[in-house]
């Protein structure tokens, strides 16, 4: 997957775009950071985008039939804590580990925990997509 930002639109399409089929359009603010990341199933990707106080998190499998197709993000998670002042945001996934580690892993069979890592400044929020807890 590939995305482009412009003005309050973030634009995703895969690298391999069937004919005949539109790009998704994710419907966002102003758009700092974005980071790809693997969804439960190691076939489908996940877009999380960091606005100024917010992570938006969209799973590109629930896009609509519409021409461009749209999706809307399945997380939303509020950031009051970073300063807005600070170094340029970061954001990132990482799996908390909870089983075996495998090419064939998912997040389904072993356990683990899906987690999204936001940076500012000297704040730091690690949030569980999958278990919904806030650190």
């Amino acid at each position: 997957w590939l995305a482009a930002v412009g003005g309050s639109q973030l634009l995703a399409v895969p690298t391999a775009l069937p004919a005949g089929e539109s790009p998704v359009l994710c419907c966002s603010g102003r758009v700092e950071a974005l980071v790809w990341g693997p969804a439960r199933h190691p076939a489908h990707w996940l877009l999380a985008t960091l606005e100024t106080s917010a992570v938006h998190v969209y799973d590109m499998r629930l896009a609509d039939g519409a021409a461009p197709r749209r999706v809307a993000p399945v997380a939303a998670v509020s950031l009051p804590g970073l300063d807005p002042r600070g170094a340029s945001p970061s954001i990132s996934f990482g799996v908390m580990a909870g089983g075996e580690d495998t090419p064939e892993r998912s997040l389904e069979s072993d356990g683990s925990e899906l987690l999204l890592v936001v940076t500012r400044g000297s704040g730091l929020e690690a949030v569980c997509l999958t278990c919904g807890t806030t650190e």
